[in-house]
C-alpha cells in the first residue's frame, strides 16, 4: 500500500485515521471498554445497595409514645414532646402530648427526650421536663405507650 508518508508504518496510518473509517483507534477502545466497564461497576455496586424488602421491612413501625399529664410536677399539662427513639433522627410536636417516632419491631427501643408543661403565668408559666431513658418493646405498628 502506498502511504502519504513513507516513514509511516501501516498500524500508524490506521491510528491516525478519522473516526468511522475501518477499526476503531486505541484510544476509541479504550474508551469504549472503560465505558462500559463504569456501567457494570455501577449497576452491579446500586443492586448491593438496594436492601431486599424481607431484610428491611419486617422490623420497621410506628408508635404512639404518650407523655401524661402527671409527669409535669410543677402543675399543667403537656403541650410539647420532642425527642430521639435510640438516637435516629429527632422528633417532635407542638400542641398535645403525643408523639408518632419511627421504631423496630420485635426489640427494645429507647425514647429519650424533653416534655413542655404547659400552665398559666401566674403559676409560673410553662416550663420543660426531660423524659428520659423510656424503654419500650413493640410488637406490631401503631401500639400505643403511656409514659
Amino acid at each position: 500500500m502506498k502511504y502519504f508518508n513513507t516513514r509511516e508504518s501501516a498500524a500508524q496510518h490506521r491510528l491516525r485515521r478519522p473516526c468511522g473509517t475501518g477499526a476503531p483507534s486505541r484510544r476509541r477502545l479504550h474508551l469504549l471498554r472503560a465505558s462500559v466497564l463504569s456501567v457494570v461497576l455501577f449497576a452491579t455496586a446500586s443492586s448491593a445497595m438496594v436492601p431486599t424488602a424481607s431484610a428491611a421491612e419486617p422490623g420497621n413501625a410506628n408508635s404512639y409514645l404518650v407523655v401524661n399529664n402527671w409527669r409535669c410536677v410543677g402543675g399543667g399539662r403537656v403541650t410539647g414532646v420532642f425527642g430521639a427513639v435510640d438516637r435516629t433522627s429527632a422528633y417532635g410536636d407542638w400542641g398535645d402530648n403525643i408523639i408518632y417516632p419511627r421504631v423496630v419491631k420485635g426489640v427494645t427501643n429507647q425514647f429519650n427526650g424533653r416534655a413542655y408543661c404547659d400552665r398559666p403565668w401566674y403559676r409560673g408559666g410553662g416550663y420543660w421536663i426531660n423524659v428520659i431513658l423510656w424503654n419500650f418493646k413493640p410488637t406490631a405498628s401503631g401500639q400505643t405507650f403511656w409514659f
